[in-house]
């Protein structure tokens, strides 16, 4: 048995993990393989068809020689119980695993989120046959048909998630959705929506602004009306929400003092406690005699001054 990869890289491999770059190195013979590994209806196909999808630019005989010498090499690098038929060729079933027949299987088994598992990238990336412009159509249709295939995978499994209770599995895959939609208008609306719905609506604003800021930088587009009216209920419906409670709490008063209360010193028994001397104000008016001095004229203030004003409250030394 044989291992194709055709979903975000292109590797052929047998069951015991060696690679066969005989095949690989080889487009045209690669092309086959796929062709007949992938095409539907799956089965044979006919010799016609073929040489008419690979040769084109060779007349029937050679090209039919072309298909043979195609076929006699892989025959040769994967064994002769592969690629079976006369004027039909098919695959034997069961010799070659391809990763993209496996997507869709369990598409079709109504596994989303297993086939999403599958769905590496896209199909045959940077891949190209020269001079087979019917195989280049056919490649590129697929890869359109799977990368939307994978998308609704994403979608269906977005929604098992959320029913499940699963909301951030439920984002995680509404936002590959969105990659896999390629900017698809309507998936970004999608997405919206749940955000809301779930009640995250700053996320769901960020993700209008990331698209609103997509569309401008890549397309010099704007989002459409029906967009810009999802977004309007969105913000109306977040105004309207009351603030948290712990928004409308006041802030608790701060203690003016900080850390732990210092003990006052211990005095010497028989000694007393010094006061602090009167204010200077209450001493000038009493002075040393008992009668009151006179007043010397006001300084004018200034509001250029450097000297930082006292503060109030603030014990003024006095005499002794």
């Amino acid at each position: 048995m044989f291992e194709l990869r055709t979903l975000g890289q292109i590797e052929l491999a047998a069951a015991d993990g060696r690679r066969i770059g005989a095949v690989v190195a080889q487009p045209k013979r690669l092309a086959l393989l796929i062709y007949l590994a992938l095409a539907a209806p799956r089965g044979p196909h006919r010799r016609d068809l073929l040489v008419a999808l690979l040769w084109p630019e060779l007349d029937q005989a050679r090209a039919r020689t072309a298909l043979r010498k195609a076929v006699h090499e892989l025959r040769r690098a994967l064994g002769p119980g592969v690629v079976v038929g006369g004027e039909s060729l098919e695959l034997v079933p069961g010799a070659i695993v391809c990763d993209a027949v496996a997507f869709e299987d369990a598409l079709a088994a109504g596994r989303p989120a297993e086939a999403l598992a599958v769905y590496r990238g896209d199909l045959l990336p940077g891949f190209h046959v020269t001079e087979a412009p019917g195989f280049e159509r056919w490649m590129e249709r697929e890869r359109a048909r799977l990368r939307r295939r994978a998308a609704e995978a994403a979608w269906a499994a977005s929604a098992a998630a959320l029913a499940d209770g699963a909301a951030g599995r439920a984002i995680e895959l509404a936002r590959r959705a969105v990659e896999l939609s390629d900017g698809e208008e309507r998936a970004v609306q999608q997405l919206i929506s749940l955000l809301d719905r779930i009640g995250d609506r700053a996320g769901a604003l960020r993700a209008y602004d990331e698209y609103r800021r997509w569309l401008a930088d890549e397309l010099e587009l704007a989002p459409s009306p029906a967009t810009e009216e999802l977004v309007v209920a969105i913000r109306r419906r977040a105004a309207a929400e009351p603030a948290p409670r712990w928004s409308r709490r006041r802030p608790a008063r701060r203690s003016r003092r900080h850390g732990p209360r210092r003990a006052s010193p211990r005095r010497p028994a028989g000694t007393r406690s010094a006061r602090p001397g009167p204010a200077p104000r209450r001493a000038a008016r009493r002075g040393s005699s008992g009668s009151a001095p006179r007043r010397s004229p006001a300084r004018p203030s200034s509001r250029w001054s450097s000297r930082p004003a006292p503060r109030r409250g603030a014990a003024r030394s006095g005499p002794g």
